[in-house]
């Protein structure tokens, strides 16, 4: 039998229509058991905001990965995150469960750094190439978190 995980209640109970597997109070982060105990601050863009998540893309949209332990004055705090992926602050939109960035991407580095990803004026050339055949399954697959024109 688990035991419910009362220390992820407050931050999770204001945000009650994001539906997200992270809102299971009997599920245990155990992040700072591979990785270690660590605390970033992210960059949001709303100091008023109450609460804020942490996201990772995925092809069916932003994935909720946990909540911050504290929010405000344009920065959100999140414990224990995992190195070396890329993460961006998401805040419930309209409270029907719609989740949308609240600032920009950032980068927490295997050397436990915070790179924050601007938009920027600089372009540059990319040229990509395919190892294996591109299946018309793969297409729909990659296309499903893309849109736009």
């Amino acid at each position: 039998m688990a035991d419910v995980q009362t220390d992820r209640n407050e931050a999770v109970g204001n945000c009650i229509n994001v539906r997200t597997a992270v809102r299971d109070c009997y599920i245990k982060d155990v992040t700072s058991e591979y990785f270690g105990e660590n605390t970033i601050a992210a960059e949001v863009d709303n100091p008023t905001l109450s609460t804020v998540m942490l996201g990772v893309f995925s092809p069916s949209g932003w994935r909720v990965v946990d909540y911050a332990v504290e929010s405000g004055k344009r920065k959100a705090v999140f414990k224990n995150v995992e190195p070396g992926a890329v993460y961006i602050p998401l805040a419930e939109r309209g409270g029907k469960g719609r989740t949308e960035p609240c600032g920009y991407p950032f980068v927490y580095g295997k050397d436990l750094s915070v790179s924050t990803i601007k938009p920027g004026d600089r372009r540059c050339g990319l040229r990509l190439v395919r190892k294996i055949p591109f299946m018309p399954w793969l297409y729909e697959w990659f296309s499903q978190g893309v849109g736009g024109d």
